[in-house]
C-alpha cells in the first residue's frame, strides 16, 4: 500500500512538473531530483512485497488500421500465448465508436468471422451482406475488455500509435505510442523529423496531463526509412523510451548500410544524454509491430518482441509506473529470472532462465566518463540520390562491453568510472523468421548507475 501510495505521488508530481514546462531552470533540476528518486525508488522497492513480471506488447495493428485481423482474434492469439497484458496500438485511433471493415477476402481465405462467433458467440459478431462482400463491424475497446474480463491475469490497456509525417521527403515518418492514454492526440505533421516528434510528444504529454493516469511514450522503428538518428533521439527529452527491437521486416534493427544499430544508437544517445543534456536515459521496448496474423513467416507477425515488467498488481498504471521507473525488460526469446541492481554497493546482478541446449552469452555494455564524445559527422544520400540523416561515427568507447560472461548467471560492479552500464543477454537461437540474418533471440536490461552521477550535475 505504500509503495502505492509513493509511486503514484511520483508519477503525478512528475507529471505536473512536465507541463508547468521547462524554461525555469529550478523546474528542471526538481525535475531531474524527481526521476533519480523514482529510480531510486524502484530499486529500493524491489525486494519489498510481492513483485512479479508480466509479460506484454505495447505495439500490434488489428483491422482498425491497417492490421489484418479482427482485434478480437488478434488479442486473444496474445492471450493464448501467455501475455498478461495487451496494448493495442492502431495509427491515430483508440478503438472507440462505430467502424464497418470490408473484410470480403480475409474471411473468404481465413474465416475470421466464423472464428470470432465461435470464441466469442454470434451475438458479438455484427455482418452486413450486400453484393457479394462482407462488411464486418469492429469491436471497440470498452467490448474487448467486456470479452476478456473473465480472463485471469490478462488485461488490456488504452493505446494509439501517433502516425504524423515530416516535410523530409527522403525520412518523412514519425511514429511514436501512446501507452495508457486515454484521449486521442491532434497529430501535427510537418516540420523535420525531430521538430515533428517533438511537437507530437509534448500534444501527448498536455493530454496525460489533464489526466490522472501514467502515460508511457516510446519513439518506434527508428530504422524504418531511416527516420531517427541517434543524435536525434537524444533531442528529443521527453521520450520514455524507443524500440531497440521491431519485428517488422523492414525495421533494420540491426543497422544497414545507411544506419547504425538500434542498440549502438541507443548507446550513443545515451551517452550524450548525460553528458551533453545532463537528462536521464531513454529506456528501450522490443515489440512486435504485428499486422500480418495469418502467417509466422509474414512480415509483421505477432510474437517476435516483447517486454517484461515488474510490477505489485497486474494493473494498467501499476505497469505504467514500472515502466516509467525503467523497472522492465526488453526481449525476443531470452526469459530472465532475476535482475538485482544494488545502487548503495554498486552491484548488478543477473540469472536467466536457461533453456536445455541454449547457450547465453551475457554482456555489461557502458560508457566510460573519459570516453570521447565528439563524431565524426557522416553524410549519405538514400538510393534516389536524396540526403538522409544518418547516426555519426563515434569511438568504440561509446557502448563498449566492459565484461562478457559465458553463462547464464553473471554478476557486475560499477568501478564508478561508468557514466551507466545496461545489461544484453544473447542466446544461441535465432530469432524465427526473421528477415535480419544473425538476428539471435536476447534480452536487455534499462541502463543502471546513471542516476548518482545527475545528483553530482545537480
Amino acid at each position: 500500500m505504500i509503495y502505492t501510495i509513493i509511486s503514484t505521488c511520483f508519477n503525478h508530481l512528475h507529471i505536473y512538473l512536465r507541463y508547468i514546462r521547462k524554461e525555469s531552470v529550478y523546474v528542471k533540476k526538481l525535475t531531474i531530483m524527481l526521476t533519480v528518486s523514482a529510480f531510486a525508488l524502484s530499486v529500493l522497492m524491489t525486494g519489498c512485497g510481492t513483485s512479479r513480471w508480466y509479460k506484454g506488447v505495447t505495439h500490434l495493428h488489428t483491422l482498425w488500421s491497417d492490421g489484418d485481423q479482427l482485434p478480437e482474434l488478434a488479442v486473444n492469439w496474445y492471450k493464448t500465448n501467455g501475455y498478461a497484458f495487451v496494448a493495442v496500438s492502431d495509427h491515430n485511433t483508440l478503438l472507440r465508436g462505430e467502424k464497418w471493415k470490408d473484410v470480403t477476402a480475409l474471411d473468404a481465405k481465413y474465416k475470421i468471422v466464423a472464428e470470432s462467433s465461435r470464441l466469442f458467440g454470434p451475438a458479438t459478431v455484427r455482418t452486413l451482406q450486400a453484393d457479394g462482400r462482407t462488411t464486418i463491424r469492429l469491436t471497440t475497446m470498452d467490448e474487448l475488455v467486456g470479452m476478456f474480463s473473465g480472463c485471469k491475469d490478462f488485461i488490456l490497456i488504452d493505446n494509439q500509435e501517433i502516425t504524423a509525417k515530416s516535410n523530409v521527403a527522403s525520412t518523412n515518418n514519425v511514429h511514436l505510442n501512446a501507452v495508457n492514454l486515454h484521449d486521442n492526440v491532434s497529430v501535427y505533421n510537418g516540420g523535420t523529423t525531430e521538430s515533428c516528434a517533438v511537437e507530437n510528444v509534448e500534444r501527448a504529454r498536455s493530454l496525460a496531463g489533464k489526466g490522472r493516469d501514467p502515460v508511457h511514450l516510446h519513439l518506434n522503428h527508428p530504422n524504418w526509412t531511416h527516420s531517427h538518428s541517434a543524435e536525434e533521439m537524444a533531442r528529443i527529452i521527453d521520450i520514455d523510451s524507443f524500440e531497440l527491437f521491431n519485428g517488422g521486416g523492414y525495421s533494420h534493427n540491426l543497422g544497414d548500410s545507411f544506419s547504425a544499430s538500434c542498440e549502438r544508437a541507443w548507446d550513443i544517445a545515451t551517452t550524450i544524454r548525460l553528458t551533453k543534456q545532463q537528462t536521464r536515459p531513454f529506456y528501450a521496448v522490443a515489440t512486435d509491430d504485428a499486422h500480418n496474423y495469418h502467417s509466422i513467416s509474414g512480415a509483421c507477425p505477432p510474437g517476435r518482441g516483447w517486454i517484461m515488467v515488474r510490477a505489485k498488481r497486474l494493473e494498467a498504471n501499476e505497469l505504467v509506473m514500472a515502466m516509467n521507473r525503467g523497472d522492465f525488460y526488453a526481449s525476443t526469446g531470452v526469459e530472465l529470472g532475476a535482475i538485482d541492481y544494488d545502487s548503495e554497493k554498486g552491484v548488478i546482478s543477473l540469472e536467466v532462465k536457461a533453456k536445455e541446449g541454449v547457450e547465453y552469452s551475457i554482456e555489461f555494455i557502458g560508457t566510460l566518463k573519459n570516453a570521447v564524445i565528439e563524431p565524426h559527422e557522416k553524410f549519405m544520400n538514400d538510393n534516389k540520390g536524396r540526403p538522409i540523416k544518418v547516426t555519426g561515427v563515434y569511438s568504440p568507447e561509446i557502448g563498449k562491453v566492459l565484461k562478457t560472461v559465458k553463462s547464464a548467471r553473471a554478476e557486475y560492479k560499477l568501478t564508478g568510472e561508468e557514466l551507466y552500464v545496461r545489461v544484453a543477454v544473447r542466446s544461441s537461437v535465432l530469432v524465427p523468421d526473421s528477415k535480419e540474418k544473425e538476428n539471435y533471440q536476447s534480452a536487455w536490461t534499462q541502463p543502471y548507475g546513471w542516476e548518482k552521477l545527475l545528483k553530482i550535475n545537480k
